[in-house]
Order: structure tokens, then sequence, then C-alpha cells
């Protein structure tokens, strides 16, 4: 729920631009959801099964279902319990770096 100005920014200030294939931000007409994840597909010749989907509410985790991505939840904006109730087997993280080096 950034625009993809900011969503650049922070992955240049914070060294993560060498991490992640695409990073995306929001842009006019090109939102998270469907769009995103087809964009993400075809830059990268890859399908559903082979994206995973990192978000902070709730909604990012039904966007993910909805469109047969695998989802990981980033703890802060919404508790492990309240993506527990959507998904009792769903993958917390509390930090991004989680991501690289485990919790």
């Amino acid at each position: 729920n950034n625009t993809q100005t900011n969503i650049d920014n922070f992955t240049v200030n914070n060294k993560l631009r060498k991490l992640f294939s695409v990073a995306l931000g929001f842009k006019e007409n090109f939102g998270k959801g469907e769009k995103h994840f087809s964009y993400v597909m075809h830059q990268l010749g890859l399908d559903g099964q082979d994206m995973v989907f990192v978000g902070d509410s709730l909604n990012d985790g039904r966007l993910a279902e909805q469109n047969g991505i695998d989802f990981i939840a980033k703890l802060g904006t919404f508790a492990k319990k309240d993506f527990l109730k959507i998904d009792k087997n769903i993958n917390c993280i509390n930090n991004i770096s989680d991501l690289i080096y485990g919790k």
C-alpha cells in the first residue's frame, strides 16, 4: 500500500534491491492483487506456484489465496492470531530479514 517510488527508495536505502527480483508498489491502475501477480509472472516467466507474496495485512493474505499464490504474513500491523484465523498453517515473520536469516 505504498507508491512505487517509496518502494524503490526503501529497497535501495535498506540495501535490499539485490535480494528481490521484483518489489512492486502502487501506480495508477496497477495495484496489489491480480495485476501485480500477473506482471510478476510475465516478467519472470513464472506461474503462481513459483511465487510467494509477503504482506502485512489480512487482505494481503486474501489476495494471495484468491490468486493461488503462497503467502507469508509480516507481523506488526496484525498479530499472528489474526492471520491464524484465516489459515491455521500460515507462515509468519517478524522482520523482512527473517526471509533471509530465519527466525
